[in-house]
């Protein structure tokens, strides 16, 4: 169901996209089994990379303290001011690392220096090349890089080109459930697979 390849999540914003990624960061950091209708979806303990665009340190730093506990930060690395663009200083960092997870938060604040819109489909071509090169003889190891993106206004699924899922193996669409849902829109979100390298499209992970 997670495994390693380029995701694409997307969902407005304030439903709760970077929560679920800190959830996530501590399944992988934990070696924590995720539930599931089949049993225990269980992954290999490893480390996290954390890349940030805009995020002001006071507030990653309120975003760590509140999702994990003080023994998992040891595998945890966040670097600030990151650029999607910036591939050597990627490789840097992952083969420096190891890390099972990357999370990129977000697309579009780590997309910067090239004048690329959102609407044009060379925006997505970095997502290309992270699912290209991923595991590559002298590139970088393989692993699960989540990227976080913002939703379109009036649609489900990511916001700009339609590149930016074509580009990627994984696409999921995060959202609160309706109040004529069966879930509970308080305290649950869903993650829905609009796209999956080996078939489970139209899953759903309940948050």
């Amino acid at each position: 169901l997670l495994c390693s390849g380029v995701w694409l999540l997307s969902g407005k914003g304030g439903d709760g996209k970077t929560n679920a990624a800190w959830a996530f960061a501590k399944h992988f950091l934990k070696g924590k089994p995720l539930k599931s209708p089949e049993g225990q979806l269980s992954w290999e303990k490893g480390n996290v990379l954390w890349l940030s665009g805009d995020q002001p340190d006071p507030v990653m730093d309120d975003q760590i303290r509140t999702h994990l506990d003080r023994e998992d930060c040891e595998g945890l690395h966040v670097e600030s001011n990151f650029n999607i663009n910036d591939y050597p200083g990627f490789m840097t960092l992952a083969n420096r690392h190891k890390p099972k997870l990357v999370v990129i938060d977000s697309l579009r604040s780590t997309h910067r220096g090239t004048g690329v819109s959102e609407n044009d489909s060379e925006f997505a071509l970095p997502l290309r090349w992270y699912e290209q090169m991923m595991g590559q003889p002298d590139m970088f190891e393989s692993c699960m890089i989540l990227v976080i993106h913002h939703s379109g206004h009036s649609r489900a699924g990511a916001r700009g080109s339609s590149a930016i899922g074509d580009m990627t193996s994984f696409v999921t669409n995060f959202s609160v459930p309706s109040d004529k849902s069966s879930f509970n829109p308080v305290n649950q979100r869903l993650i829905n697979f609009q796209k999956h390298r080996f078939g489970l499209k139209d899953h759903c992970i309940v948050c």
